[in-house]
Protein backbone atom coordinates (compact mmCIF):
# COMPACT_ATOMS: atom_id res chain seq x y z
CA UNK A 1 0.00 0.00 0.00
CA UNK A 2 1.49 3.49 -0.86
CA UNK A 3 1.69 6.84 1.07
CA UNK A 4 -1.98 8.01 2.13
CA UNK A 5 -3.85 9.50 -0.96
CA UNK A 6 -5.35 12.99 0.50
CA UNK A 7 -7.01 14.34 -3.58
CA UNK A 8 -8.63 12.83 -5.93
CA UNK A 9 -6.09 13.89 -8.33
CA UNK A 10 -3.53 11.44 -6.19
CA UNK A 11 -6.66 8.87 -6.15
CA UNK A 12 -6.56 9.03 -10.19
CA UNK A 13 -2.65 8.75 -9.89
CA UNK A 14 -3.17 5.99 -7.50
CA UNK A 15 -5.61 3.75 -9.42
CA UNK A 16 -3.64 4.59 -12.96
CA UNK A 17 -0.37 2.97 -11.19
CA UNK A 18 -1.69 -0.75 -11.67
CA UNK A 19 -2.66 -0.21 -15.59
CA UNK A 20 -0.45 -1.36 -18.29
CA UNK A 21 -2.21 -1.95 -21.71
CA UNK A 22 -1.68 -4.64 -23.13
CA UNK A 23 0.17 -4.56 -26.11
CA UNK A 24 -0.59 -6.48 -29.40
CA UNK A 25 -4.40 -5.81 -29.01
CA UNK A 26 -6.78 -4.88 -31.16
CA UNK A 27 -8.14 -1.27 -30.56
CA UNK A 28 -10.68 -1.05 -27.96
CA UNK A 29 -11.98 0.71 -25.50
CA UNK A 30 -13.54 -0.02 -21.90
CA UNK A 31 -15.52 2.38 -19.01
CA UNK A 32 -16.26 0.38 -15.80
CA UNK A 33 -18.07 2.36 -12.67
CA UNK A 34 -17.23 1.69 -9.21
CA UNK A 35 -17.57 2.98 -5.86
CA UNK A 36 -15.38 3.20 -2.75
CA UNK A 37 -15.93 2.52 0.78
CA UNK A 38 -14.72 4.61 3.39
CA UNK A 39 -11.42 2.71 3.84
CA UNK A 40 -10.63 2.45 -0.02
CA UNK A 41 -12.15 -0.88 -0.67
CA UNK A 42 -14.18 -0.83 -4.01
CA UNK A 43 -17.69 -1.25 -2.98
CA UNK A 44 -19.28 -4.22 -4.34
CA UNK A 45 -18.54 -5.14 -7.76
CA UNK A 46 -17.36 -2.68 -10.91
CA UNK A 47 -19.76 -2.39 -13.85
CA UNK A 48 -18.62 -2.53 -17.40
CA UNK A 49 -20.70 0.94 -18.87
CA UNK A 50 -19.33 1.13 -22.00
CA UNK A 51 -17.08 -1.17 -24.19
CA UNK A 52 -15.80 -1.60 -28.00
CA UNK A 53 -13.73 -4.11 -29.46
CA UNK A 54 -12.27 -5.01 -32.48
CA UNK A 55 -10.49 -8.11 -31.53
CA UNK A 56 -12.04 -11.99 -30.92
CA UNK A 57 -13.87 -12.92 -28.16
CA UNK A 58 -10.75 -14.46 -26.38
CA UNK A 59 -9.05 -10.76 -26.57
CA UNK A 60 -12.04 -9.34 -25.61
CA UNK A 61 -11.76 -11.86 -21.99
CA UNK A 62 -8.23 -11.63 -21.83
CA UNK A 63 -8.60 -7.27 -22.12
CA UNK A 64 -11.25 -7.64 -19.50
CA UNK A 65 -9.28 -9.64 -16.89
CA UNK A 66 -6.26 -7.02 -16.99
CA UNK A 67 -8.65 -4.63 -16.48
CA UNK A 68 -10.37 -6.21 -13.33
CA UNK A 69 -6.48 -7.15 -12.20
CA UNK A 70 -5.27 -3.61 -12.11
CA UNK A 71 -8.19 -2.84 -10.29
CA UNK A 72 -8.13 -5.48 -7.78
CA UNK A 73 -4.13 -4.72 -7.36
CA UNK A 74 -4.16 -0.95 -7.05
CA UNK A 75 -6.99 -1.66 -3.95
CA UNK A 76 -7.80 -0.54 -1.28
CA UNK A 77 -6.08 2.59 -1.64
CA UNK A 78 -4.36 3.72 0.97
CA UNK A 79 -7.05 7.24 1.81
CA UNK A 80 -7.14 9.70 4.32
CA UNK A 81 -10.01 9.90 6.83
CA UNK A 82 -11.32 12.78 5.10
CA UNK A 83 -10.93 11.74 1.54
CA UNK A 84 -12.46 8.64 2.51
CA UNK A 85 -15.47 10.39 4.15
CA UNK A 86 -15.43 12.52 1.13
CA UNK A 87 -15.31 9.32 -1.25
CA UNK A 88 -17.68 6.47 0.44
CA UNK A 89 -20.30 5.45 -2.09
CA UNK A 90 -19.43 7.86 -4.44
CA UNK A 91 -19.27 6.91 -8.23
CA UNK A 92 -16.19 6.50 -10.22
CA UNK A 93 -15.34 5.91 -13.69
CA UNK A 94 -12.57 5.09 -15.34
CA UNK A 95 -11.59 4.59 -19.19
CA UNK A 96 -8.94 2.05 -20.24
CA UNK A 97 -8.03 1.89 -24.27
CA UNK A 98 -5.76 0.65 -26.15
CA UNK A 99 -1.83 0.84 -26.57
CA UNK A 100 -1.36 4.42 -28.47
CA UNK A 101 -0.35 3.72 -31.99
CA UNK A 102 1.42 6.76 -32.85
CA UNK A 103 4.58 7.62 -32.95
Amino acid sequence: MGPPVNTLQEMGSALWSCWFPPAGTQNFQVTIRFSFKRNGEVLGKPRITFSTFNGDRAEQMRIMGLILTSLEACTPVNVTPALGAAIAGRAFTMTFTSPSTEG
